[in-house]
């Protein structure tokens, strides 16, 4: 009798302790595949260029890429795939748009330049938005900031939208 009890003491803890295991591995599934996107420049032949990251490994989906309003009418659109691979690095394309004309940016000195000038913020907020392959909607926050005669790309936060 003593050998069943404690026969059935043991299957108690051994299916606790699988339930715990289960239950992390799950969660370790969950961060192997989120993406996480950012915006960052990258080299290319022709110099640095703004491009969009994902340095998570999971894929992201329905990508969209938004600023605050900037000053009086300007607006900032960023022009990129809807969907990034795990791991993967995109171009960015940069249109400023302005009440009297559109300012084209395909370089990161481009960019660069408009701050320089005056026609974009010495601080631009970003926010990301995206879905993951699991259907989750997830959301980066960032900056393009100029300090220093340079330009930098802070990032702020990753979460589920």
């Amino acid at each position: 009798m003593i050998a069943v009890v404690l026969t059935l003491i043991v299957l108690i803890w051994y299916t606790v302790e699988t339930y715990r295991l289960r239950l992390a591995a799950a969660k370790q599934l969950a961060v192997a595949t989120t993406p996480i996107l950012m915006i960052a420049p990258v080299q290319e032949p022709r110099g640095a260029v703004p491009a969009i990251r994902n340095v998570g490994n999971g894929p992201a989906f329905n990508i969209s890429i938004e600023t605050e309003r900037l000053k009086g009418q300007a607006k900032l659109t960023f022009y990129h795939s809807d969907i990034l691979a795990g791991n993967e690095v995109q171009t960015v394309h940069l249109i400023l748009h302005q009440t009297d004309r559109e300012r084209q940016m395909f370089t990161h000195d481009d960019v660069l330049n408009n701050v320089m000038q005056g026609h974009l913020p010495q601080t631009v907020p970003l926010t990301i938005t995206y879905n993951g392959a699991d259907g989750k909607r997830y959301s980066t926050e960032m900056a393009m900031e100029y300090r220093s005669e340079m330009l930098f790309y802070q990032f702020a936060k990753h979460s589920t939208a």
